[in-house]
Order: structure tokens, then sequence, then C-alpha cells
């Protein structure tokens, strides 16, 4: 399997032109049913390409895969650019780690705080920067 970041293809090995057109979906912050509507098929087929990815990348959600995808371009500082530099420096550090497929969770407990501070900060991040899904926010950090 490819690397992210490592100068490889942008898309993991062994992916399909159907799968690839997913990816392209994700990073640009599209939903499941607009994936389905721009490729011309089901949702439950985007749902299945999708199951095929995660298995292949071995991600767990579409924020993961996006990140795992588009590795190497968010390694950039998030800080880029007039819609971060609203963010306070929490919102930025917890907005990062997001974007990376971290869940709330895992984000609180590396940070020592709280699980619902770790929501409250996302929420109004992801407010501040006009998105509403982690995909989207992976798209939103590298300018897609």
């Amino acid at each position: 399997m490819a690397s992210p970041g490592n100068g490889a293809e942008p898309y993991p090995d062994h992916t399909t032109p159907a799968e690839h057109e997913v990816i392209d979906g994700i990073l640009a912050g599209l939903t499941t049913r607009e994936i389905a509507k721009r490729r011309g098929c089901s949702p439950r087929t985007v749902t299945t390409h999708l199951a095929a990815l995660f298995q292949k990348t071995g991600v767990h959600s579409q924020a993961e895969l996006a990140a795992f995808i588009s590795e190497g371009l968010l390694s950039r500082n998030l800080t880029r650019g007039r819609d971060f530099a609203r963010l306070t420096e929490r919102e930025t550090v917890i907005a990062t780690r997001a974007a990376h497929g971290e869940s709330c969770k895992l984000i609180a407990y590396r940070l020592g705080i709280a699980r619902s501070t770790v929501s409250i900060a996302l929420h109004r991040a992801m407010r501040e920067l006009g998105v509403k899904t982690q995909a989207e926010l992976v798209a939103k950090t590298h300018g897609l």
C-alpha cells in the first residue's frame, strides 16, 4: 500500500477508478449522497466503495481516510489564511487534530482535557470555518 506523504501516488495501491472518484469527493468535502449524485449511483454503492477503502487503508472514517490520503498536505501550518486566524489557539490545535482524523475522545485524552471541552471547541472552530463535517474540515485545511 502506498504511504501518504512520501511522494507516492495520491491513492492507495489497488484502488479502483470508482474508489478514486469517492476519494476525490471526500477530499472535496462532499457527503456520501453528494458523491453518489456526482457519480450517478446510489449512496449505498458509495458506502460499499468506502468500506473497501477503509479495509485497504486501515482507517475507520471518512475524515481519517481524507487525512490518510492527504497527510502531506495536512502537515502544512493550519493557521495559514484568514479563516484560521480567527480561531483561538485551543480551537486551532483541536481542529488540526480532528483534521488528522482523531476522535474527540482521543483528542481529549491526548490534551488532558474533558471530552466536552474538545467537542465545544471543535464545534466553534467548524462553525467559524463554515464546515459541518470532519471531512469538510480536512478539505478546508488544504484549500480544496
